[in-house]
Order: structure tokens, then sequence, then C-alpha cells
């Protein structure tokens, strides 16, 4: 699509753990495809982490302002990547898009053990949003394991934990909040709020309720 609006260029990240589903969901967003029905355009052995893809947006601020957003998409490896941390898809982020898959409470887990700490430690104040995967499966009762589905007061209570922006329950399969996604990154890359700062926030609980007892 072509706009002659005020063109800015905003960087995603997307996280998460392997096979939670996150490659499928950028693909289908910029392709408008399920994996099933991809045609790659890039020869194989190029993995889509190294090759962002570009999806566009345009936002109309309160006061009647539109912005044409280019959201830059970053894919990781997961644990792979995990251990190697490319500095390229971890700094100068805007926003971090944090996955897990909806059939599997353990990816859910990670978000805050694992994803989490390590977007603190390198970005403390970026915005996130957070999303659950595979969402037609629970719809369907297609469990992949004993634990059971993710419940959407169960990604409520973790996105409010960690200070995401929003929390948003996609399908690639059915193209369910596929663009929701991306649109909310947009309007919270350029107009904000930035997440309150991890540290500065446990320095006031620490105020509040740590005294120092001098023996």
């Amino acid at each position: 699509m072509a706009f002659e609006n005020d063109t800015v260029k905003k960087k995603l990240t997307f996280v998460g753990d392997d096979c939670c589903g996150k490659t499928s969901r950028l693909r289908t967003a910029l392709l408008g495809l399920f994996p099933d029905t991809w045609t790659w355009i890039l020869p194989k052995a190029v993995p889509f982490e190294s090759v962002p893809g570009t999806y566009q947006c345009l936002v109309t601020t309160a006061r009647g302002k539109e912005t044409v957003v280019d959201l830059v998409l970053w894919d990781t490896a997961g644990a792979f990547e995990y251990g190697r941390l490319d500095p390229l898809k971890w700094m100068k982020v805007d926003v971090f898009i944090i996955c897990f898959a909806i059939d599997s409470i353990p990816s859910l887990d990670e978000v805050e053990d694992t994803w989490l700490p390590k977007i603190n430690h390198f970005n403390p104040v970026t915005p996130i949003i957070l999303v659950g995967l595979r969402k037609d499966r629970r719809d369907q009762g297609q469990d992949s394991g004993k634990a059971g589905f993710v419940t959407s007061s169960m990604g409520e209570k973790v996105r409010s934990t960690i200070g995401a922006y929003k929390y948003v329950e996609s399908s690639s399969l059915e193209s369910e909040g596929v663009n929701q996604v991306l649109e909310h990154a947009a309007v919270v890359a350029l107009l904000g709020p930035p997440r309150e700062n991890p540290r500065k926030k446990r320095k006031t609980w620490l105020k509040r309720h740590v005294k120092c007892l001098i023996l």
C-alpha cells in the first residue's frame, strides 16, 4: 500500500519459545498466507530471522494527524538464539512482541521466567505486547499437552504482571488477531507510553516495604 503522509520506521522484535508459532505468525502477517500455502521467495538457506520484513500501518492521532508507520519485523530463533543473543535484534527495539502458545501453559511460564528478564536487561522501558498464539487449537479443543490450555484470564493476568501494553490472542491458521497485533504495535511505538522501568519500580517497592535495622 502507498500513503502520502509522514512516514516513520519502527523496529519490532518477536521473542518466544521454539515452536510456539511466532514464525507462522510473522509469515501470515507479511504474506497473508498460512505456512501450508507459502511459496519461498528467499533461498531456504537464508533464515527468516536474519531477513526482516516490513509491515505498513496508518496511525491517526487524537488530533487527526495521520502518520505511516513502517514496522520492521525481526524474528528470533527461540532457545537456540537465546544463548547467542544477537545484538542486532535485541538493541534499539521500539516494541517487543512476546509470544507463547495457548495450547502450552509452560510456554506462558517462560514469558516471566526467560523472556521478560532478558528484555528488561537490554530494554527496561521498551513497550511489550503479549500474544497468545494457536487460539484455534483451544477453540477446537486440540490440546497438544497434558496441562490444558491457557485461558484469556491467565493471559491477562500475565499481561498485568509484566506491564505489557496489550494482550492479544491470535490464530495464524484462521487469520484471527494477525493484523491487530501489528496495529497495536504501531500505535504504542509511535505514541507511547513506555513501560515503567522495572528497576525503579523495584527500588520504590523496597523503600516502602523494607526497613533497615541497625544493630
